[in-house]
């Protein structure tokens, strides 16, 4: 997943976004929707952005990201700290492989 600038995740229902949070954990943005589950803690942590679930929406977020890409660095040191701040186990995880 290190190759990846940004994740897009767009689902209608989604009650544990294990894809989503994968890739916070590895410092790369989210375009969510709602239905996402996570939408609005993402973007209120600056981890990425939440869209509607609509068509011309996540078309508008897709062009609204391009136009910020010059954020992704910043938003995806935003959603490692998401997940390191609010994720139970992570943060003993991180110090575990920190000390490998």
């Amino acid at each position: 997943m290190y190759e990846f600038d940004l994740l897009i995740h767009t689902f209608r229902f989604e009650g544990h976004p294990i894809a989503v949070l994968e890739a916070l954990s590895y410092g790369i943005p989210c375009l969510l929707t709602p239905g996402t589950n996570m939408a609005s803690e993402v973007e209120t942590a600056g981890a990425g952005w939440s869209v509607e679930a609509t068509p011309a929406a996540i078309a508008k977020g897709m062009q609204d990201v391009l136009a910020a890409r010059l954020e992704l660095s910043k938003r995806g040191q935003a959603a490692r700290n998401l997940v390191e701040e609010n994720i139970p186990g992570t943060r003993l995880a991180s110090s575990h492989f920190k000390n490998i």
